[in-house]
């Protein structure tokens, strides 16, 4: 990120803040939150390739059956 982004958007964080419109939370809740957000795209993950194997199978049933 260039300086000048960065800068940008730190002066955009500290003006929220001073605002009451953003709260910056700590690095343990912030590692909680993205551990949970991984659990659940894990969970998506295994659940979607569980549905693509039930349709290659349900497929390859309808082929040999026909």
């Amino acid at each position: 990120m260039s300086t000048s982004t960065k800068k940008h958007l730190e002066d955009l964080i500290e003006e929220l803040e001073a605002n009451v419109k953003v709260t910056v939370v700590d690095e343990e809740t912030t590692e909680k939150i993205f551990n949970e957000i991984e659990g659940d795209i894990e969970e998506y993950r295994f659940e979607n390739q569980q549905r693509i194997k039930d349709s290659q199978k349900e497929m390859a049933d309808f082929v040999f059956t026909a």
